[in-house]
């Protein structure tokens, strides 16, 4: 496969040039024959399961991955310049730490006329809300215990790189060989919006704490088999005493961001480490990110961890039930 120079009337667009590679050739073949379509991305354009014909063309592609294939004229100006640093993102992520369990690696990226052809890896067991939701996985404390790990340690791995998520709905995590894969990056200090960050003064520590709550939200879905979460989570009164799996994702999802857990403090909770009781101690300390390494392990040993025995957070009486 040659790749040309991208051609001047494709300004804007910072990616390799490559003519269509699903259009046959003088020989009647193409470069990618589309196996099947997998569904569509936000922007307009669809996902397809890809069988790569031509191995020899000199690409570092496997015999068969998923390409997001978008229409260039869906995305426009600061949407476009936006969508193209995501994906550099990702590609960077790919390219300098292969070795992340839980990300979803990125191949490569190339535009032709009309379209942005977006290579990556394939997660045969797909979308893990549809596995939540449908699939009845996660019925017990074990599997939610071990869930719960993979997407705290795969967002905490992003942050340690620098990165946080437009989008941390369970659509955008994958199961690959049951493990947890996050898809979709983006540069730290991109905020989703401002009602997502309110109160925060540092663009990072936001995005990172946004993660947090999402996250947070994500894990409340799934234990309760498709609920969606409340918008808000109101204190308990005094003295109030609950489960350590609702103290767990209440505090991911406290209002108070000073209150919300780190993906550190969440990984070290006594309810994810196994241990039923709350040992009676006063306080959730955060220490800085500088100390995140790529496990979960090390991402607890960045973290001072305290947990009182009367929760700092209490579902209202609708998401107790729900649970």
């Amino acid at each position: 496969m040659v790749l040309h120079p991208t051609p001047p009337h494709a300004s804007g667009w910072n990616f390799p040039w490559l003519a269509d590679p699903f259009k046959a050739d003088n020989s009647g073949g193409s470069r990618w024959k589309k196996i099947k379509g997998l569904g569509n991305t936000r922007c307009g354009g669809k996902v397809v399961l890809v069988r790569n014909q031509s191995l020899q063309d000199g690409l570092e592609l496997p015999a068969t991955f998923v390409v997001k294939q978008v229409q260039k004229a869906q995305l426009q100006g600061l949407d476009a310049q936006r969508w193209q640093e995501r994906v550099r993102s990702a590609l960077a992520l790919s390219a300098n730490h292969r070795e992340l369990p839980h990300v979803v690696t990125y191949y490569g990226a190339w535009q032709d006329d009309v379209f942005v052809y977006v290579a990556m890896a394939h997660c045969a067991e797909g979308e893990l809300f549809v596995a939540a939701t449908c699939g009845n996985l996660y019925q017990t404390d074990e599997a939610r215990r071990d869930v719960a790990k993979q997407m705290l340690t795969a967002v905490g791995s992003l942050h340690s790189h620098g990165l946080t998520h437009p989008d941390l709905r369970l659509h955008h995590f994958l199961l690959s060989s049951s493990r947890v894969k996050v898809v979709g990056l983006m540069p730290t200090g991109m905020l989703p919006g401002p009602s997502a960050v309110a109160g925060f003064t540092n663009g990072a520590v936001a995005a990172k704490q946004h993660d947090v709550f999402q996250l947070g939200a994500a894990l409340f879905t799934i234990f309760s088999g498709g609920i969606r979460p409340p918008l808000s989570i109101q204190p308990p009164p005094p003295g109030a005493q609950v489960e350590s799996a609702k103290d767990f994702l209440s505090r991911l999802m406290h209002p108070d961001h000073h209150l919300r857990s780190s993906i550190a403090c969440a990984l070290a909770h006594p309810w994810l480490r196994g241990c039923t009781p709350l040992p009676t101690v006063l306080s959730c300390k955060r220490r800085s990110p500088a100390g995140f390494e790529l496990n979960e392990h090390a991402l607890i040993a960045s973290a001072d961890c305290e947990y009182p025995a009367t929760e700092s957070a209490k579902f209202e009486s609708r998401v107790e039930s729900a649970l």
